[in-house]
């Protein structure tokens, strides 16, 4: 009995911390207060990722969230105005999936490809 009142004495917090507001002091550079805005444009999925644009709410910063489906692991991109208005421009489907595509290989792949050069 008493280690299944630990465990959901565990599942508790873990519930509470997730409900609390994320600090993005730690991830978001633009300001020294970003705070995310409640309001998304979930722009959908590609290969194993799912795309989300958030924006600051002191800056007004735009943000690409991206977060791997296969490990749920997110990081959130700095996104330009143009790439944002593009993105929402583009006909949900094929049109977004190919620029989503685009915008994965030019952002996240540089990273991976200089590391497989260095060795």
């Amino acid at each position: 009995m008493q280690a299944r009142t630990n465990l959901w004495s565990r599942f508790a917090g873990w519930a509470n911390a997730a409900r609390q507001p994320q600090d993005m002091t730690l991830e978001w550079t633009c300001c020294g207060t970003p705070g995310r805005d409640p309001t998304e444009a979930y722009l959908g999925r590609v290969d194993a990722y799912e795309l989300t644009i958030h924006s600051c709410l002191h800056c007004g910063a735009l943000w690409l969230q991206v977060q791997s489906v296969a490990t749920t692991v997110a990081r959130s991109e700095p996104l330009s105005r143009a790439d944002a208005e593009a993105f929402l421009a583009a006909a949900p489907g094929t049109e977004r999936r190919t620029m989503m595509r685009t915008w994965l290989q030019r952002h996240l792949q540089p990273a991976a490809s200089g590391a497989s050069r260095a060795s």
